[in-house]
């Protein structure tokens, strides 16, 4: 999922395809059309939020396209599986939902189903919208599903790790920035703990 820490970085192959242009706003050497810097709070550090999302595989949109980027929450046995991120370097070790951009004409439902077949190596169906939208630039937006497992063992195609995470880890866990909006939401749910609790194949515990 999404974004880089601290300075502008050359585009590795995960950059936002909206960012990727090479127009640089030079009074805040951030990509035209960004949001501000944000700052989290902690340690001081401030995170250039737009410049990397979910999957955008480096394939650049119209400046004047719409593009969504989704992402799923597996929960099973009152326990979400995160993952973590391999590159860029700005956000390699960093955990995330999994998923990626949605290519028209999918609907969004279609697009993270593909998304977490070729990450995870399994079939879901997709179940109901966790919190509020991500602006993650004026074209893009990121947002997240529910998902429910239906065939296939969890396996890492694309990413460092997986793992399991309960509700009293959520906080603590290194989040991907753009994920954080959705952090109350995810420690709703499970300590809710009253999702359907699916599951075929072997887990996986990172």
């Amino acid at each position: 999922m999404v974004f880089a820490l601290g300075v502008l970085a050359d585009a590795p192959d995960r950059v936002d395809a909206v960012e990727k242009r090479g127009e640089l706003d030079r009074s805040s050497q951030r990509p035209v059309g960004a949001l501000p810097t944000v700052e989290l709070g902690q340690n001081g550090v401030h995170l250039f939020v737009s410049q990397y999302s979910h999957a955008f595989d480096g394939i650049p949109s119209s400046p004047m396209s719409n593009l969504i980027v989704v992402a799923g929450a597996l929960i099973e046995h009152g326990a979400l599986l995160v993952a973590q991120r391999a590159r860029p370097p700005e956000l390699a070790g960093l955990w995330e939902l999994p998923g990626g951009k949605v290519t028209p004409p999918e609907s969004d439902e279609s697009a993270l189903a593909r998304e977490l077949n070729e990450e995870l190596g399994i079939d879901v169906t997709v179940g109901p919208r966790i919190g509020a939208d991500v602006a993650l630039s004026a074209t893009t937006t990121l947002r997240a599903y529910v998902v429910t497992r239906t065939r296939g063992a969890v396996t890492a195609h694309d990413h460092r790790a997986l793992r399991w995470v309960r509700a009293d880890e959520i906080p603590s866990l290194p989040w991907v920035p753009a994920d954080r909006a959705w952090l109350p939401d995810l420690v709703g749910l499970l300590a809710g703990n009253n999702l359907t609790q699916s599951g075929s194949g072997t887990d996986t515990d990172g």
